[in-house]
């Protein structure tokens, strides 16, 4: 580690508040933080920094799904089902971050989740108190009579759409069809509070343009700001320290001191975890093992949750499949047999996003299968392989490891396997490939869904908010560090647990959120 700079270092600071990382929450930062004329925010992108007229087509289109292996941190593992979807966890490097890669998906987390946060001591994050962010980020103009207005807002920089029931594929329409036909109640708005059933998936996109969060928030007018600077291209090693153990920057990997008075990290559930423990926060014994010297000993990485999820899949013809596109639309939602009172713990949504060369005849349909409410105590782990910032975090995701998210995943298979065998669903010709009508024991069961369960990937709470009596707590109700003057975590690293649906909406929404109150606490 670098030496600590002295508090009586001539050098002022060079910016206010440093952001490292573009993503879906830093961009937001960014772009909010520097609506005050008078704070100079510099914002820190590993990845290419693309201006708005830059963006490729992979990045612009939604439906392109993860796009150019380039822009990921990782190369993506092996998929021997050649569904697309990667079997490990996958990490955008380009402004946006995940939301400039992602299916889209704009759901906000449940009630339910928030009344769990608050259960366990987190304040400030009620339903009441998060809903303002969630309609300050949106622009949901839906004009469907069943869409309350109310609850929506209209003039946000993320465009909210829904696929309308006209322009569904031929398989959507089936699915949405077979879920009634099993009793399943329509859900006219996923984004309001309900008790499950099929609704259609709220997306991010706009005219087909997905709406990443370097798009919309980091668009010509905010870029042009004088008091905002973005650098691309640049890889952050640690957060750089005073001698009393104040954040006063960062340091690059090639040695540069980046002063602010203010630094926060927002550089993914994996990226700001693993900037933490290179920066000597972390587990004590974790660090020490490393020859990192201990500035505080919280534990990052000692909760991360993720989402586990699997494929049925079905060859179908492509004449009796017709179109397929738009790739994902509609959605059910619903409580598995071992569900807590308010829960909704499993989804399934049929996704015309898997590759090709997954179907003998190079057509077919995925059903996305996924457990929503991991067990409590379901949690992985992220520990640093070495202090090169080149080396990729080793995470143990934690998949499938509680018997009963065994189960759950289990009961999805089922009900998948029933959605198929109804009528509309039998229209298509579907023939299932995977895991294949001969698996039906639970011993089969078990060894398909642990060989080919997958992260969503929603990687979250590898530094999670929580009450100072909270053991688990790394940061506290607004993203500060604990023990740690000057220094934020604001992205999904914070997340107490993971909400029962896809985390970037609720990312956006917790950066608008800390903005917020960010810039209330430096008014005072």
């Amino acid at each position: 580690m670098a030496p600590p700079v002295t508090s009586q270092d001539p050098r002022p600071f060079e910016y206010d508040v440093v952001i490292v990382g573009g993503g879906s929450a830093g961009a937001v930062l960014a772009a909010r933080l520097s609506e005050s004329p008078g704070r100079s925010v510099l914002l820190i992108e590993a990845g290419p920094a693309y201006a708005s007229h830059e963006l490729p087509r992979h990045i612009l289109s939604g439906a392109v799904y993860e796009g150019d292996p380039s822009l990921l941190w990782e190369v993506p593992p092996a998929d021997p089902q050649h569904t697309g979807h990667a079997a490990s966890f996958v990490r955008a490097k380009v402004l946006g971050g995940g939301s400039a890669i992602n299916a889209g998906v704009a759901m906000r987390a449940h009630p339910a989740d928030f009344r769990r946060w608050e259960r366990n001591g987190l304040t400030g994050w009620s339903h009441d108190e998060v809903l303002p962010y969630y309609r300050k980020l949106e622009s949901d103009r839906d004009g469907s009579a069943h869409i309350d207005p109310a609850l929506h807002g209209h003039d946000g920089p993320v465009h909210i759409s829904r696929v309308s029931p006209q322009d569904l594929t031929p398989a959507h329409h089936a699915f949405s069809d077979a879920c009634a036909a099993l009793g399943f109640r329509s859900v006219d708005d996923l984004n309001t509070p309900h008790a499950g059933g099929i609704g259609h998936f709220p997306l991010s996109l706009a005219d087909g343009i997905r709406q990443s969060t370097g798009l919309v928030y980091l668009h010509q007018a905010v870029r042009d700001r004088p008091n905002l600077h973005i650098r691309g291209a640049t890889t952050i090693d640690t957060v750089a320290f005073d001698r009393q153990d104040n954040a006063i920057g960062v340091r690059t990997t090639d040695g540069a001191l980046l002063r602010a008075r203010e630094t926060v990290l927002s550089a993914g559930a994996a990226g700001s975890a693993a900037i933490l423990l290179r920066s000597g926060i972390g587990p004590a014994d974790e660090l020490k093992r490393l020859g990192i010297d201990v500035v505080t000993d919280l534990p990052v990485g000692r909760r991360l949750r993720e989402h586990p999820c699997a494929y049925l899949l079905f060859s179908a013809p492509a004449e009796q499949l017709g179109a397929t596109t738009p790739p994902v639309s509609v959605l059910l939602t619903m409580r598995s047999s071992l569900a807590r009172a308010d829960e909704l713990d499993l989804q399934i949504a049929p996704s015309h996003l898997v590759r090709s060369d997954a179907y003998p005849h190079g057509s077919g349909l995925g059903f996305l299968l996924s457990v929503t409410r991991p067990e409590p105590d379901a949690h992985g782990t992220l520990q640093l392989a070495s202090t090169d910032p080149a080396v990729p975090p080793r995470l143990h995701l934690g998949l499938l490891d509680d018997p009963k998210d065994l189960h759950k995943m289990t009961e999805a298979i089922a009900l998948g396997r029933e959605l198929a065998d109804t009528t509309p669903s039998r229209s298509l010709g579907l023939n299932e490939i995977a895991p294949g009508p001969a698996v039906t024991s639970d011993t089969d069961m078990a060894a398909y869904l642990r060989a080919h369960v997958k992260p969503y990937p929603h990687l979250c709470a590898t530094a999670p908010m929580g009450p100072d009596a909270d053991a688990h707590a790394v940061v506290d109700f607004r993203g500060r560090v604990r023990g740690v003057p000057g220094l934020r975590v604001v992205d999904a690293s914070i997340l107490p647990d993971v909400p029962s649906v896809a985390t970037n909406l609720t990312v956006i929404m917790i950066a608008e959120l800390i903005a917020d109150h960010f810039s209330r606490d430096a008014a005072v």
